[in-house]
């Protein structure tokens, strides 16, 4: 799970840093609204993966 994150992580960073510059500024939205979209999945996931976890150690 650390992986995913740290993989979205990345690639936000790199349309950040990178996209902005070579993607029309429609395209860059696009593309960051969708590596938002799975931020937000995967944040969630790990959320609901933490209750679970407290839930078995209760």
């Amino acid at each position: 799970m650390v992986d995913m994150r740290t993989l979205v992580v990345l690639i936000r960073y790199y349309f950040d840093l990178i996209g902005q510059h070579k993607l029309s500024s429609q395209k860059y939205l696009a593309a960051y609204v969708k590596t938002e979209a799975v931020r937000s999945k995967v944040a969630q996931e790990a959320c609901e993966e933490l209750q679970n976890t407290r839930q078995e150690a209760l």
